[in-house]
């Protein structure tokens, strides 16, 4: 039986992304298991999946678009973006949708609606600097968040100044500017973050998360393997 993968007190999860090719989340699952994951994080639409047969439990899931065969992100890459944007469900991540007139308003519309979603800022959405994600938990009191790392050193945010709003946290190295580096490329402090979270006395979930995503400008041929050096990087820390 392979060790579960830690960072610190934390076990670490992987995200159905970080698979290229993709395949489908059982085979996700055991692959994740055999690597030593502790759960696996869904983007993919899968409301008609068995999960008792799963070889990990899901983590976090993200909100889908209800059709099969077409992702969230592709949503973004088309022109039908906030007609076609998912609503956000408690429990559930929920993606804000990209910044464009009405949607500030939407967000904070659906979000209220569900309150107890869980929202991941991202580079190109209307939440994608600390500033404004700050003004949408006064919106929606009580949000907690998907802090990415990458999303926000992306775009020169500080990740550490949302660890107190967390609920999950996804890892991966990167600098401003880039999405995603190699574990060592990159400015994150891996450390820094192990004091801080152990400081915060964090409960939540971390998921290591590199992805393949071409179509909307960040591409990678090795997601997968990517993931497993960064999980080995932090499980020795």
């Amino acid at each position: 039986m392979t060790d579960l993968l830690t960072f610190g007190r934390w076990t670490m999860g992987v995200g159905d992304v970080c698979f290229k090719p993709r395949v489908d989340n059982y085979e996700a699952a055991r692959r994740a298991k055999e690597a030593g994951f502790s759960h696996l994080d869904l983007h993919s639409y899968w409301d008609d999946g068995d999960e008792s047969r799963l070889a990990v439990p899901i983590g976090n899931r993200i909100v889908n678009t209800g059709d099969p065969d077409r992702e969230l992100s592709e949503v973004v890459a088309d022109g039908d973006k906030l007609a076609a944007w998912p609503r956000a469900r408690d429990g559930w991540g929920y993606v804000p949708p990209p910044d464009m007139p009405g949607a500030w308003e939407h967000t904070v519309a659906e979000l209220r609606r569900a309150p107890k979603s869980v929202v991941e800022p991202w580079a190109g959405s209307v939440c994608s600097t600390n500033e404004v994600t700050k003004q949408l938990i006064e919106e929606v009191p009580g949000l907690r968040l998907i802090v990415d790392v990458g999303h926000l050193v992306y775009k020169d945010e500080d990740p550490f100044e949302l660890l107190p709003y967390a609920d999950i946290i996804q890892l991966r190295d990167c600098a401003p500017g880039q999405q995603q580096l190699h574990v060592g490329d990159g400015v994150m402090d891996f450390e820094r973050l192990k004091t801080e979270l152990e400081r915060l006395d964090y409960q939540g979930a971390i998921t290591i998360e590199y992805f393949d995503l071409h179509w909307v400008g960040y591409p990678l041929d090795t997601p997968w393997e990517w993931s497993l050096d960064l999980a080995h990087y932090l499980d020795a820390l």
